[in-house]
């Protein structure tokens, strides 16, 4: 297979004007692309503002400048089902005055090393929503959570605040094994009826008890 390398042309060969042509591609390295026209195969550099992919079979546009440099400019066709691939080797920026939509009919993946969003306001819908990670930090000058149920399953749990306030309209229920609850000033409880009772012991120890 004779490749014609058009990157280098020989200072004495005359300068030839600028065409367009059409090939198909043979192979791909980094952004070098191997395209094969006129019974010949050529080496072709992928042009900056094509950021498309191209695949081995791909039908392409060239452009051969006067200094004999080939360059590809657009992928035309593509007779398999490989997935459309752009790159940017310098990174991507996408700007638009209006509304930026991605639709897809099956699934969205997103990856990379760090992802970060920043928003007036933001607004996620989703029937089932799962997030999975080492460590989950949310920080916020407040947080609401509005659910018909929630329930939580841990090994340890941990809260530490100024104040803490709760509501419950109905009944509470506590099953646990131990209940240790210590209070550094007042304990007050009170309530309509009151049932205090053990199994075994019923322990009531201070300074001064005062019943009735």
């Amino acid at each position: 297979m004779e490749v014609i390398d058009q990157r280098e042309p020989k200072l004495a060969a005359p300068s030839a004007a600028a065409a367009y042509v059409v090939g198909s591609v043979v192979e791909t390295a980094a952004d070098v692309v191997y395209v094969s026209f006129d019974r010949r195969v050529h080496e072709a550099t992928r042009a900056f503002s094509c950021m498309v992919v191209p695949e081995p079979g791909d039908e392409v546009g060239l452009f051969r400048a006067p200094d004999g440099r080939l360059f590809m400019t657009a992928v035309l066709s593509r007779a398999c089902d490989a997935p459309l691939t752009l790159h940017a080797p310098e990174g991507f920026a996408l700007k638009s005055d209006k509304d930026i939509r991605i639709e897809a009919q099956q699934a969205v993946h997103l990856q990379g090393a760090t992802f970060t969003g920043r928003f007036d306001s933001a607004h996620w819908a989703a029937r089932l929503m799962r997030v999975t990670g080492v460590e989950f930090v949310l920080r916020s000058a407040a947080a609401r959570l509005f659910a018909e149920a929630a329930e939580a399953v841990l090994s340890r749990l941990q809260v530490s605040a100024d104040r803490s306030y709760r509501h419950i309209a109905q009944a509470e229920h506590v099953r646990t094994g131990i209940l240790d609850v210590k209070a550094e000033h007042v304990a007050n409880i009170r309530a309509g009826t009151m049932l205090l009772s053990s199994r075994e012991l019923t322990k009531v120890d201070g300074a001064q008890i005062h019943v009735g």
